[in-house]
C-alpha cells in the first residue's frame, strides 16, 4: 500500500492543501472530551467522570524513512486538579486506510493501540497524565492524519483528538551524484550535483497541494593544494536544465592536484539528504610550445658507402630531443641535436635522386617540425687492370687471365674477357679479382680486354692489356 496520492476530499484534506505541509512545527490541536451523567435508577445520583484531554504530542511533523513504521506518541490528561491519572489504552487512527474502520469515526481508520503507563506527571497546570505510544505501517512514501480515541477509565471519560491534523511523512530516498572529475588548474570549473530521482522535486505541487521546498546542496572540495565551499546552493539547475529543477553547481578554481568533492544534499520535509562525492583531478596548465622550423641539408655520395645526413632545428631557446632522416617512411638513421644541428650517416644501396626527410619531434617547450631535401646517390667509381700469367706465353699452352676490379667498397659481379675483339671466357668477382683460363694457337702479338659490368651500387669499367704470345 501506498500514501503518495491526495486522500480525501474532507475538510482535513482541504486543510492539508491549504498550507504547505512541514513547514511548521506545531503540535496537534485538541478537543476535550466530557462525561455524561447518567440517572440512577433509585433517587440517589451516581459520581460523575472526570473530563479528559487526548493530545498526540510528536513534533509537527513526524518524518521517517521511506517504508519506515512510525511511532506515534499519545497523552491523556484528567481535566479535574488533583484527580487520578487516566488509565487504560488509546486507539491511534489515521485517514488512509491501512485497516478496517469498524465503528470508529467516518473516514477514521483504526491502526494501533497504545497502552497508557500508569502515573506519567504532573503538567505544568497541575494536572495528572499518563503518556503511551504505539507504531503505524509506513508503506511508500506521503504524509497522513493521525487520531487518537481514549477509551476512557473507572475515573475518567473517553476524550479524542477530532479535527487533529498532525502529519506523518515517510521520506523519499535520494541519491546525489557529482560531475565532473576533471578540471585544468587556475581555470573556474563547475560542480554540478543531481539529485534523485528526477521527479521527486517536480510531483510536490501534485501529491502535497503546495509548491516544492526550497532545497539545497553543500559541496565540499578538500585537497592537499587548496580547498573551496559552496553552501546551501538551491537546487535550480545550471543553464539548460529542464523540469524537474534538480541540479545544483557550484564554480571553483583550484591549483594543480587531487581533489575529493562532496555534495551534501540537505533533505527536506519529504526528501532523505543524500551525499555524492567524486575525485577531481585538476591538471597543470601546459605552456604552449615555441614553434620550430628544420631544414635539412641536401647531401650525396655513393651507394654502398656511408653518406652523411644533416639537419639544422631553429626556434626559441636552443632545441633539444632528436631528429629522424626518414626516407620512404622509414627511419635511416637518428640523431640528437647539439647546438641545434643533428648528424648521422646512412649507407645506401641503390643509386638515385631520394627526397629525404628530417622529422624533428620537439621537447618539454618546442613544438616538433620537419624539413627535407634531395641525397644524390651516385654509382662507385671502379676500374679495372688486367694481367696474364705467365706474362709471356707460348701458343697452346694456357694461360690465367685475371682482371683486378678497383673501387671504394668491395665490388661483385662479372667480368667478361675478350682476346682481339672476341669473347673468350665471363668470371666472377671475388675478392676484387675476377680469373679465367685461356689458349693461344698461334704466335702473336694480341690485345686482352677485361670489361666489368659494374652492380646496383659499382659503376661499370674496363681495362686492356697487349700480350706477344711467342711460337
Amino acid at each position: 500500500m501506498n500514501f503518495s496520492w491526495p486522500h480525501r476530499a474532507s475538510g482535513k484534506s482541504a486543510r492539508c492543501g491549504a498550507a504547505r505541509v512541514g513547514l511548521v512545527g506545531v503540535a496537534a490541536v485538541v478537543v476535550a472530551g466530557t462525561a455524561a451523567l447518567a440517572a440512577p435508577a433509585m433517587s440517589a445520583m451516581a459520581a460523575p467522570l472526570n473530563a479528559t484531554t487526548t493530545i498526540v504530542t510528536n513534533p509537527f511533523p513526524i518524518t521517517e524513512p521511506a517504508d519506515t513504521p512510525a511511532t506515534v506518541n499519545v497523552e491523556v490528561i484528567d481535566d479535574a486538579a488533583g484527580g487520578p491519572a487516566p488509565t487504560g489504552n488509546v486507539n491511534v487512527t489515521t485517514d488512509v486506510p491501512w485497516a478496517d474502520n469498524a465503528g470508529l469515526p467516518a473516514g477514521e481508520v483504526f491502526q494501533c493501540t497504545a497502552d497508557l503507563a500508569p502515573a506519567a506527571g504532573v503538567n505544568g497546570d497541575g494536572l495528572a497524565y499518563s503518556t503511551g505510544s504505539c507504531s503505524i505501517g509506513g508503506d511508500g512514501w506521503g504524509f497522513i492524519e493521525v487520531g487518537a480515541i481514549y477509551s476512557g477509565d473507572d475515573n475518567n471519560a473517553t476524550s479524542n483528538t477530532d479535527g487533529t491534523e498532525v502529519k506523518i511523512i515517510n521520506l523519499e530516498p535520494t541519491t546525489t551524484t557529482l560531475t565532473p572529475n576533471t578540471a585544468t588548474a587556475g581555470k573556474a570549473v563547475t560542480l554540478v550535483a543531481t539529485v534523485g530521482p528526477g521527479n521527486i522535486l517536480s510531483g510536490y505541487s501534485e501529491i502535497f497541494n503546495g509548491p516544492a521546498p526550497a532545497d539545497t546542496v553543500t559541496f565540499t572540495v578538500a585537497g592537499a593544494n587548496g580547498d573551496a565551499t559552496c553552501t546551501n546552493v538551491p537546487l535550480g539547475g545550471p543553464i539548460g536544465a529542464t523540469d524537474p529543477p534538480n541540479y545544483s553547481d557550484c564554480s571553483v578554481t583550484l591549483p594543480a592536484g587531487t581533489y575529493t568533492v562532496t555534495a551534501v544534499f540537505a533533505g527536506d520535509e519529504y526528501a532523505a539528504t543524500s551525499t555524492g562525492t567524486e575525485t577531481l583531478t585538476v591538471n597543470a596548465v601546459v605552456p604552449p610550445k615555441v614553434a620550430t622550423t628544420t631544414t635539412m641539408a641536401g647531401a650525396s655520395g655513393y651507394a654502398g658507402g656511408a653518406i652523411k645526413l644533416a639537419a639544422t632545428v631553429a626556434g626559441g631557446a636552443a632545441p633539444t630531443g632528436t631528429v629522424r632522416f626518414v626516407y620512404g617512411g622509414k627511419t635511416l638513421c637518428s640523431a640528437s641535436l647539439s647546438g641545434g644541428v643533428a648528424h648521422c650517416s646512412h649507407v645506401f644501396a641503390a643509386v638515385g635522386s631520394l627526397k629525404v626527410e628530417a622529422v624533428y619531434g620537439g621537447d618539454a617547450g618546442h613544438g616538433g617540425s620537419e624539413g627535407a631535401a634531395t641525397v644524390k646517390v651516385k654509382a662507385q667509381p671502379t676500374s679495372v687492370k688486367v694481367s696474364v700469367s705467365p706474362a709471356s706465353p707460348a701458343k697452346g699452352k694456357a694461360v690465367t687471365l685475371t682482371a683486378t676490379v678497383k673501387s671504394l667498397s668491395a665490388a661483385t659481379g662479372s667480368v667478361a674477357f675478350y682476346v682481339g675483339g672476341h669473347k673468350v671466357c665471363t668470371a666472377k668477382v671475388a675478392g676484387g679479382k675476377a680469373s679465367c683460363s685461356y689458349t693461344w694457337h698461334a704466335a702473336g702479338t694480341y690485345t686482352v680486354t677485361a670489361v666489368y659490368g659494374g652492380n646496383a651500387t659499382h659503376a661499370g669499367s674496363k681495362g686492356s692489356i697487349s700480350v706477344t704470345v711467342n711460337s
